[in-house]
């Protein structure tokens, strides 16, 4: 019997995962945004703490990523990422 080769959308799904392990470990430990494992309502109780020990900022980057500078933002990824095709995906989503 012989394996089926994979689809386009599994190789990115891979390829995404790899990226996500390998750049998550370089986010802040405040950073809780659209990383794995957590949430939402963990970065909403972290905050909540911050402000109880007296510290007088929480910032929120709700609409970061609306307003970023996409062309910087690339130029960033690419110290961090050296295959262009990954790029070239970054780009189109």
């Amino acid at each position: 019997m012989r394996l089926g080769i994979p689809t386009v959308r599994d190789r990115v799904q891979a390829e995404s995962s790899i990226r996500t392990e390998s750049l998550n470990l370089k986010f802040s430990k405040h950073s809780y945004g659209f990383r794995p494992g957590r949430s939402q309502r963990q970065g909403l109780e972290a905050a909540q703490k911050t402000v109880k020990e007296g510290k007088e900022y929480v910032v929120d980057l709700e609409r970061f990523f609306d307003r970023i500078h996409h062309d910087r933002l690339i130029n960033r990824m690419k110290l961090q990422i050296s295959d262009k095709r990954i790029l070239r995906l970054t780009v189109w989503c």
